[in-house]
């Protein structure tokens, strides 16, 4: 293998640690990604769909989505994916060919995308959105993509994950959000209907 690739230094120590959410939350401190501004991206991305709603959208409620898609099993391993492939590529550890086409992100290389359909967990809205985020590259989805190509970092795998992770959180304030008082005002007719059956 060619040594042409930095092998490198970490800001935080790397966790010795069995435990998933522990090992991604020490790669998204390394790199600087902080829940504000996950939860910002999905509360800007999803406002507007709640601005003439009585039961307006929080930023709040952005964040313990984002916590609720984090602690899904599904989630945590595509992230443990994405960050080690990431991670051996920026050690110079990948086999050749695809040790130069993750670490560059060349343009050609798709399976980096591929992986945004885990959004499929949290249904349509969360696979559409992880894509619209994909092509957009908002706040620290864009910064992270920038990082990759920028410093010796790679990040190839991880943006692509990041607009999963605020997707998937959309998706799931889309099916849940004001649900309760909906249930609530439509619970004696639905209990109509179940008592005709």
């Amino acid at each position: 293998m060619k040594e042409h690739f930095k092998k490198i230094n970490y800001k935080y120590p790397m966790p010795e640690t069995n435990s998933a959410l522990e090992f991604i939350l020490w790669r998204f401190k390394e790199l600087g990604i902080t829940m504000d501004e996950l939860a910002t991206i999905v509360f800007e991305s999803q406002k507007g769909y709640y601005e003439y709603n009585t039961n307006a959208l929080q930023v709040t409620e952005c964040e313990e989505a984002i916590k609720k898609v984090l602690l899904k099993r599904e989630i945590q391993q595509v992230l443990l994916t994405a960050i080690n492939l990431d991670i051996m590529s920026e050690q110079g550890l990948l086999l050749e060919p695809l040790q130069t086409m993750v670490y560059t992100d060349q343009g050609t290389f798709g399976v980096d995308e591929v992986l945004i359909h885990s959004a499929q967990l949290f249904g349509a809205i969360g696979i559409a959105n992880a894509f619209q985020l994909d092509k957009d590259k908002p706040g620290i989805i864009g910064k992270i993509d920038k990082m990759g190509k920028s410093t010796t970092y790679s990040c190839t795998f991880l943006d692509d994950i990041l607009c999963v992770v605020c997707g998937s959180a959309m998706g799931k304030i889309a099916h849940s959000h004001g649900l309760e008082e909906e249930e609530k005002r439509n619970l004696p007719k639905k209990l109509e209907l179940l008592s005709q059956f």
